[in-house]
């Protein structure tokens, strides 16, 4: 009798759940790659090193960017792999997780800064 931890290993998806595992990926490495240009783009515009907003907006960029680039590709490996589905999946949900969590850190921070902003009259 095969062990459950055997059975999730080897599973597989659909054609169908393939398909669009496949174009999540897509989409999402075309916003990861985006992500990453914004990022340098921001830096080598008009960088100041005091400007500290624009050097933490263009690392959050780049900390996106990258997660979201590394997700695309472990989603795209569940559908190119055999074998591998649940292991790719969950390394995905992973780097779903640092570029979530990054993009509500950012906006925790923005919405401290406004609150500041409005107590003080800045």
């Amino acid at each position: 009798m095969a062990s459950k931890e055997t059975t999730i290993s080897n599973y597989e998806f659909t054609t169908e759940q393939n398909s669009l595992i496949m174009k999540l990926s897509r989409v999402m490495s075309l916003l990861g790659y985006l992500s990453v240009l914004v990022a340098l783009v921001a830096l080598s515009k008009s960088f100041n090193p005091i400007d500290i907003i624009q050097l933490f907006s263009s690392t959050l960029f780049l900390v996106i960017g990258f997660s979201t680039i590394y997700a695309a590709v472990f989603l795209k490996n569940i559908v190119k792999s055999k074998g591998n589905d649940i292991s790719n999946l969950m390394n995905a949900l992973n780097n779903f997780y640092v570029a979530y969590t990054t993009q509500l850190f950012a906006i925790v921070v923005a919405l401290v800064m406004i609150i500041i902003s409005l107590v003080f009259g800045l």
